[in-house]
């Protein structure tokens, strides 16, 4: 399953990714996911659209009403292979950027940046970036290592 931005934009929202995991019980109707969440049927079924056009649900008619259930790529993102291919990901993309920021920080070495005490943008996204290395990191090694192959 590829992730793309369309994807990450969908799985930003705590609501989205709640339907998916009342999803993975059962499937559903919009009034039944409104119901279970508290929400209106109009947020509901604006969701579950959301979801339906990045492929993580699809939809079955039977007789007037309309089911929502996980398709594949619903259940391959809620399964813990993709889990750690995710934070691996974000884990190459942070070093990227942490790369990008040093290469910045050095090439800007005259003696005039250095006596700025104000943090630059740069040292900002090398930090930023870092942090979430070791984050990831930390996240990698609970992993189990049978989800290394």
């Amino acid at each position: 399953m590829d992730i793309d931005k369309k994807t990450i934009w969908v799985l930003s929202n705590k609501k989205r990714i709640k339907i998916l995991k009342e999803l993975k019980e059962r499937r559903m109707t919009v009034s039944e996911i409104a119901r279970d969440m508290k929400i209106s049927k109009s947020t509901a079924l604006y969701h579950t659209s959301q979801l339906y056009t990045t492929g993580l649900i699809e939809k079955e008619e039977c007789n007037k009403w309309i089911y929502y259930a996980l398709s594949e790529n619903g259940k391959n993102l809620l399964n813990m292979k993709n889990k750690f291919r995710i934070v691996l990901s974000i884990t190459f993309f942070s070093t990227g950027s942490a790369i990008y920021s040093l290469y910045k920080i050095i090439e800007k070495t005259r003696a005039e940046y250095w006596e700025r005490p104000e943090i630059t943008v740069e040292l900002f996204v090398l930090f930023a970036a870092l942090t979430v290395i070791v984050l990831s990191i930390e996240k990698l090694r609970r992993v189990p290592h049978s989800l290394y192959l």
